[in-house]
């Protein structure tokens, strides 16, 4: 049985993630879901590949499709890929008995982009801009999973 309390603390609780009836975790997966199509669109735009052309001076830049071809659209897409499936992790209820499986798997998707992000800004300049991405869906996978957490019954 829960006291008033207990019961203030729990809607304080709640009330703090929310934000115009929406959850917090859902405005921070959607900001990741933004960045990993600025992504997807960067790969396909930016040029960050520098050609030799054999003159000195300024060597010519192209985007990484123009360089590596439609292949390279895979790779620059896992960002978007990535956050829809935390996305939908972390809306998923606790209806079975493993209540936090949704949750880890949300933790070891956003913890291996954010590794990607690490690896490829130390071997590819677009690595960096996956950094974003890979830092909002670690804060939303936190702060889901604080509204997840048992309540405390003070």
């Amino acid at each position: 049985m829960q006291t008033s309390v207990g019961r203030e603390r729990s809607e304080r609780r709640t009330a703090s993630t929310r934000w115009r009836g929406r959850r917090a975790s859902d405005y921070l997966v959607w900001a990741a879901i933004l960045c990993g199509l600025i992504d997807f669109l960067l790969t396909a735009v930016l040029p960050v590949y520098t050609v030799d052309s054999g003159r000195a001076g300024a060597q010519p830049r192209y985007s990484l499709l123009h360089v590596f071809g439609p292949g390279v659209l895979v790779l620059g897409a896992i960002p978007l890929f990535v956050s829809v499936a935390v996305g939908v992790l972390l809306r998923l209820d606790r209806r079975d008995h493993r209540a936090n499986s949704p949750v880890i798997g949300a933790w070891i998707a956003s913890a291996l982009l954010l590794v990607a992000a690490g690896i490829g800004a130390v071997t590819f300049l677009i690595g960096i801009y996956v950094l974003p991405c890979a830092i909002f869906l670690l804060a939303a996978t936190s702060i889901r999973q604080d509204e997840l957490a048992p309540k405390d019954s003070v």
